[in-house]
């Protein structure tokens, strides 16, 4: 990604916003001192073996959303009847957590049943992101899926990350049926090459959104 968004843009990120899901509480450390640092360090050895060797790192942002809360929200209306909150809800104090930059927000209008806000918090901010910079950031992201014209509840990359999985799983599922045996390394299966064959990095569909 690093790589294509300097051939476009014929310079490096200043800045470097990771959106993430699927993590609890417990999760974030090994999200910051584990996979933030792998990032850092792939970015590192770019810019080390690139053309633009003294070029600066970027800052880096990291944002977890998460629906797997037990916090629930509603609007109670002058009749006293409660309903569901808004689009464009925020709830950034009084119930958020006082260790860490967290808020609330609603971005999808919730058709049946009981709507959910995902929590958004934010365990890295090396670019002193305000909390209604990364509310505005956040809340956008989630009317670019392009797909259908109104708001997603998550953040565009981070759904687009679930579609890429799925595809990579059923594109994973071909190559077992059409492959009687996979590709080994001694023992081991060869996941390398069979990343090679499956990745689109460098083939025809690099460029292409192939999913919805």
């Amino acid at each position: 990604m690093v790589k294509l968004f300097t051939e476009h843009r014929g310079s490096l990120p200043k800045l470097v916003i990771i959106t993430r899901d699927g993590v609890s509480e417990g999760q974030i450390k090994m999200v910051v001192e584990e996979e933030l640092d792998a990032i850092k360090v792939g970015i590192r050895n770019y810019i080390e073996h690139s053309q633009k060797p003294t070029a600066r790192e970027p800052k880096y942002v990291v944002v977890i959303a998460t629906k797997r809360h037990n916090k629930r929200f509603f609007f109670e209306m002058r009749n006293g009847q409660m309903t569901n909150t808004q689009p464009g809800t925020v709830v950034d104090h009084t119930v958020t957590r006082a260790d860490v930059t967290e808020v609330f927000m609603q971005s999808h209008r919730v058709i049946q049943g009981t709507g959910k806000l995902p929590a958004y918090t934010m365990p890295v901010n090396e670019a002193n992101m305000t909390m209604e910079e990364l509310q505005s950031m956040m809340m956008a992201l989630c009317y670019e899926h392009q797909i259908v014209n109104a708001a997603i509840s998550i953040p565009e990359p981070i759904f687009q990350a679930d579609e890429w999985a799925k595809r990579g799983r059923n594109n994973f599922r071909a190559f077992r049926r059409r492959e009687n045996n996979l590709p080994r390394n001694g023992e081991s299966v060869d996941w390398n090459r069979i990343t090679d064959e499956l990745c689109y990095m460098n083939k025809a569909l690099e460029k292409t959104r192939s999913n919805a």
